[in-house]
C-alpha cells in the first residue's frame, strides 16, 4: 500500500504528467509558448491546491475529533498528512 504524499512534488513525475495530459485533452493552445506558459501555471495551481487540500483535511480531522489541542498524534500511528 502506498503511503500518503505530503507535497505535490512528492508525486511521481509520471503521475504529474498524466494529470497535465488529462488537462490538455480539454484545452488546446495555439503556440508552444502558450503551452509552456500553461504548463507553468498548471504546476503552480496544482501545488497551491494540494496545500489547500491538506490544510482542509487537517481542519476537518480536528473538527471531527472534537479536540481544541493542535493535532499532535503519535507519529507511529498518525498518517503523514495529519502531522
Amino acid at each position: 500500500m502506498l503511503s500518503p504524499i505530503s507535497t505535490y512534488k512528492s508525486y511521481p513525475q509520471a503521475v504529474r504528467n498524466s494529470l497535465f495530459d488529462n488537462f490538455m485533452r480539454r484545452y488546446r493552445f495555439s503556440t508552444k509558448n502558450d503551452l509552456s506558459m500553461a504548463r507553468t501555471i498548471w504546476k503552480r495551481t496544482a501545488q497551491d491546491r494540494f496545500t489547500e487540500m491538506i490544510h482542509n483535511a487537517r481542519k476537518t480531522a480536528k473538527m471531527k475529533s472534537g479536540s481544541q489541542k493542535p493535532l499532535r498524534l503519535e507519529r507511529t500511528r498518525a498518517s503523514k498528512y495529519l502531522i
